[in-house]
């Protein structure tokens, strides 16, 4: 065996460690990043129409496929759903979670909450409504 064939593994070796990234010890990475006013999207046509501004348009949070679709102005808001929240354009503090949950709240403003498949989905200007469970509180209009 020559001299070179026996410096082909230590200098393979040493080019392998140095060029492979160690995995542990680093966060993981962040695939659905947030913008500049806190907002986040995941999903087709999620917070498509959103306008950010210092009082307006920050802090929602959006995942499913047209969840706070027609989201304006409305602030701290969280849409988890397919259609979940579409229609809210200046609503606010709202949570939907389940495909079409708040769906038509327009400017149905503080603290709705909808969890399960079409929960108050035809709240349009009610503000502070729980409703849990499939189709519950579904033609719910104005509530309080």
């Amino acid at each position: 065996m020559n001299r070179a064939s026996q410096l082909i593994f230590p200098i393979a070796l040493i080019l392998l460690i140095t060029t492979v990234n160690t995995s542990w010890a680093e966060p993981p990475p962040n695939p659905t990043d947030s913008d500049l006013y806190e907002n986040t999207a995941g999903g087709r046509g999620t917070l498509t129409n959103n306008i950010t501004g210092d009082f307006v348009g920050h802090s929602n949070t959006g995942f499913g496929s047209y969840a706070l679709y027609s989201n304006i102005y409305g602030y701290e808001n969280t849409a988890v759903g397919s259609g979940a929240l579409t229609q809210n354009d200046n609503g606010y503090n709202n949570t939907a979670v389940g495909v079409g949950a708040l769906q038509t709240n327009n400017t149905g403003y503080r603290s709705n909450t909808g969890n399960g498949a079409w929960a108050l989905n035809s709240n349009v200007t009610g503000f502070y409504n729980t409703a849990s469970g499939y189709f519950f509180a579904f033609n719910n209009n104005r509530g309080i």
